[in-house]
């Protein structure tokens, strides 16, 4: 029974280097004859060394290399895509909907990064990403249950921008009237001549007037930290 196992393995593996040779001979490198086939480089390598490839075989072979990269790069892309999308997923799946304590934590950390703490009179956060931004707003109405008409909207533009259109893009974001926004600030130096871009729309500068809400927010914040700055 050994021998007729040992006998099969014999054949099996002289089939393979039949059609290796055969493969090498039509011209495909040791890469195409690995995935057809399935052996290793090093095995390729002992039984083809007597088979090289001519010329025009060569010249084929770097032709097609472009090709095979840009497969392999399209390929890699969608697998990124596939992971991040899973990973979103996952993340819907334990995060969303946020409860009533974890959204007020994530607002304080986030004013903690981003909004001013100096100054006893208002509440200010400032950004240029739109979603911070929205995430924000929906942290001072839900959370801290401040009233739309307490806001106090200040847009900083490039001078190169449409006004118009970009104070009309954060009014639709914020879903509120213009009687909410200031005037807008806009800088003497234009977006076009930036390096990095931002989100293409400003900064957005969400301000509430209250000494209360600003006592609230920074000593949340003063608390959490003074507890996490303990070394264990």
């Amino acid at each position: 029974m050994l021998r007729n196992l040992y006998s099969w393995v014999r054949m099996a593996r002289h089939e393979d280097r039949r059609k290796a040779i055969e493969l090498r001979i039509e011209g495909k490198s040791y890469s195409e004859i690995k995935s057809e086939l399935g052996l290793s480089k090093s095995t390729l390598s002992d039984w083809l060394k007597k088979y090289p490839l001519s010329e025009k075989q060569l010249v084929r072979i770097k032709e097609k290399k472009p090709q095979q990269i840009e497969r392999f790069r399209k390929t890699m892309a969608s697998k990124k895509i596939a992971q991040l999308q899973q990973a979103y997923d996952q993340a819907i799946t334990d995060w969303i909907p946020l409860s009533e304590r974890e959204l007020m934590l994530a607002g304080i950390f986030l004013y903690w990064g981003e909004g001013t703490k100096v100054g006893n009179g208002y509440v200010c956060i400032s950004n240029s990403n739109p979603k911070i931004i929205s995430f924000a707003f929906n942290w001072f109405t839900q959370a801290l249950n401040v009233p739309k008409n307490k806001f106090k909207i200040l847009v900083h533009l490039y001078s190169d921008m449409d006004i118009h259109k970009e104070m009309q893009y954060w009014q639709e974001l914020l879903s509120l009237p213009i009687s909410n926004f200031r005037k807008p600030y806009i800088k003497k130096s234009q977006r076009s001549g930036l390096t990095y871009k931002s989100f293409g729309h400003g900064t957005c500068n969400l301000i509430i007037s209250s000494v209360e809400l600003k006592e609230k927010i920074i000593q949340s914040i003063n608390a959490i930290s003074d507890h996490y700055s303990k070394v264990v």
